[in-house]
């Protein structure tokens, strides 16, 4: 442990609801790690099952903070990030796993550039039994990586300014469990999103790259990420409706034209997404409004043809089968 019992270097901050499946292969595989200058924070956000319990007998070197239920992580976050005494914060989710060397791999790249103000790498995808479905997240992300600068580590690239913000809103490459981001510069962001069930990460990584903030990325994969089987087509309105807000409300910091346009053709296609979920849950009038503010931007074939069904659907009052 550090020699000033008041302060470690990193401080993990894990945003846990209803997670007693994974929570402890989680925590193990951050206690196993290497680093030793650390905290862990547990934020139990109302759970219901026994993840406060594996958090409370996992040891000394883990807070368990319990609170009611919020609704979705962005307040578990900031309560972790507000407990922290790291000058370093590492955001974990409650079911991925930290493979070895991570928190030093990362340590270093802040002690090695003191400029960077939140890292973040490459890591792998497995399914709910744990097996690897992809060796490499960033395989799929190759936009972002003409605004990359060189750092004297072969593996390590800088992102900052317009271009940074620029590939922000073309994509979110950042995944949450990879970040680790000097805690200061988080809390002056003003930390998650509460007002968000989703979203919530993307619309902190803009915020962050507006204010001017330096990025990282240490291309190596050093965390599994649990994908779950959802989607926006099967998760449901309120999923995309948070997607939407994001959007919308992050449309004034948006650098430039052509980006712009890039942002309004995913507004539009988002709305056509939220009257479909609104349909299939019998809510034809908030789909007929969906659908309708879509082919106000675009009068595309898809916005009209899924106006018109929902409009008939709303008329006739039956619930129908959504196609």
């Amino acid at each position: 442990m550090p020699a000033n019992a008041d302060t470690v270097n990193v401080s993990v901050v894990i945003a846990a609801y209803n997670a007693e499946r994974h929570l402890q292969q989680t925590l193990d595989s951050i206690l196993m790690q290497s680093y030793d200058d650390l905290e862990i924070i547990v934020v139990d956000d109302g759970s219901t099952d026994g993840t406060a319990d594996i958090a409370a007998a996992a040891g000394d070197r883990v807070i368990l903070i319990r609170q009611d239920n919020s609704g979705g992580p962005s307040r578990p976050r900031n309560v972790g990030v507000d407990r922290a005494r790291g000058e370093l914060v590492a955001f974990f989710d409650a079911d991925d796993v930290m493979l070895p060397g991570k928190l030093a791999a990362s340590a270093a790249v802040f002690a090695d550039h003191r400029e960077v103000d939140l890292l973040f790498t490459d890591f792998r995808t497995i399914d709910e039994a744990g097996q690897t479905t992809a060796p490499s997240f960033l395989a799929g992300y190759r936009s972002f990586r003409r605004a990359l600068q060189p750092t004297a580590d072969p593996r390590c690239f800088t992102l900052q300014g317009d271009e940074l913000v620029r590939e922000l809103y073309l994509g979110n490459f950042v995944g949450t469990s990879s970040v680790v981001a000097r805690r200061t510069v988080v809390r002056e962001a003003g930390g998650f999103a509460e007002d968000l069930r989703n979203s919530e990460d993307i619309d902190l990584w803009l915020r962050l790259a507006r204010r001017g903030c330096v990025f990282a990325l240490l291309e190596q994969p050093l965390h599994c990420y649990r994908k779950r089987h959802d989607s926006i087509s099967r998760a449901g309105s309120v999923t995309v409706e948070n997607i939407i807000r994001r959007v919308e409300r992050n449309l004034p910091g948006v650098p430039d034209a052509t980006t712009r346009r890039a942002v309004l053709a995913n507004l539009h296609n988002l709305l056509i997404s939220y009257g479909y979920a609104l349909r299939c849950e019998g809510r034809f009038r908030q789909s007929v409004a969906a659908y309708r503010r879509a082919a106000r931007m675009r009068p595309s074939g898809r916005a009209i043809s899924g106006l018109l069904r929902s409009q008939l659907l709303a008329w006739f009052g039956r619930r129908g089968r959504p196609s």
